[in-house]
């Protein structure tokens, strides 16, 4: 780690090293599985299927992004309904789309808060 840290290294020569470390700690962890170790087939399941639902819960909030600045520029090039305001439909829509990101982003920082504690 403290060779890692040095500023002299080149940067080429520091994410080898880096890459020989994490591949010994990779090997040491993975070598200790189903024999009681820090790392279990129910642990790295677990792992898998909350990184799962971290990117599903990812993948929501930017279609969600996408459907409401979708709808804003829908908006804007229709030119809307009368006295040039959106539809009450399209408000609603939009709203929607606020709350339904909202829940989406608790989500995923739920799930990436879980998996950086792991």
């Amino acid at each position: 780690k403290k060779i890692l840290d040095n500023k002299d290294i080149r940067i080429d020569r520091a994410f080898h090293l880096y890459a020989v470390i994490r591949r010994a700690t990779q090997d040491s962890v993975s070598s200790s599985l189903g024999e009681g170790g820090s790392l279990s087939a129910v642990n790295l399941m677990e792992f898998d299927s909350r990184m799962s639902m971290a990117r599903k819960s990812h993948q929501n909030c930017l279609s969600l992004m996408k459907k409401f600045w979708h709808l804003v520029l829908k908006t804007e090039k229709s030119g809307s309904t009368a006295y040039g305001r959106p539809s009450i439909a399209v408000i609603d829509d939009m709203v929607k789309c606020v709350t339904d990101f909202e829940v989406a982003l608790e989500n995923a920082k739920s799930e990436y808060r879980w998996l950086m504690e792991k």
